[in-house]
């Protein structure tokens, strides 16, 4: 799937990288699964002082892969899997739904996701699943001082439309 060739990868690069550069660990993959089908993926941990695959339980990975035969996405985002934890979502879309912003969104929506729980704040809605109300709700939650101590962001910069 060209898709996944032409957003996902240098999505995912560019933002392993602008992890990396703030001092987080993170990586990018890409290739085909056993059935053949390709996938682009990007974990990284909220851990500066550690390291990628010394504790996987700290980890959070967001994973894209095209099923051809189905022809659709299917996105597994696991943002928290720490014992007693292990908050996660698995959706598939149908490609046609695919494009620039809903994985921008995707990614977005995965990376508040593993900031709010390390907060110890409620998940905020998925960008595509709120209501004006509930957008406002969300920003008044993230705007709040946490219960635990706070951890550093990763700030991901959005791609310009050009």
């Amino acid at each position: 799937m060209q898709i996944l060739h032409t957003l996902a990868v240098p999505m995912f690069h560019e933002f392993a990288s602008d992890a990396i550069g703030n001092g987080f660990p993170a990586d990018k993959r890409e290739g085909l699964d056993a059935d053949g089908n390709p996938y682009a993926a990007v974990r990284f941990t909220l851990d500066r002082t550690a390291s990628l695959d010394s504790n996987p339980g700290n980890e959070c990975e967001l994973v894209f892969k095209g099923l051809l035969a189905e022809e659709k996405v299917d996105i597994r985002a696991v943002y928290d899997q720490r014992p007693g934890k292990e908050a996660a979502y698995h959706e598939q879309l149908d490609i046609q739904m695919i494009n620039q912003v809903g994985l921008e969104d995707q990614l977005t929506d995965f990376l508040s996701a593993a900031m709010a729980v390390r907060r110890g704040q409620p998940i905020p809605p998925r960008k595509r699943e709120q209501t004006s109300e509930q957008k406002s709700r969300t920003a008044e939650l993230m705007a709040m001082p946490p219960d635990q101590p706070q951890v550093i962001p990763i700030v991901w910069k959005k791609r310009e439309k050009k």
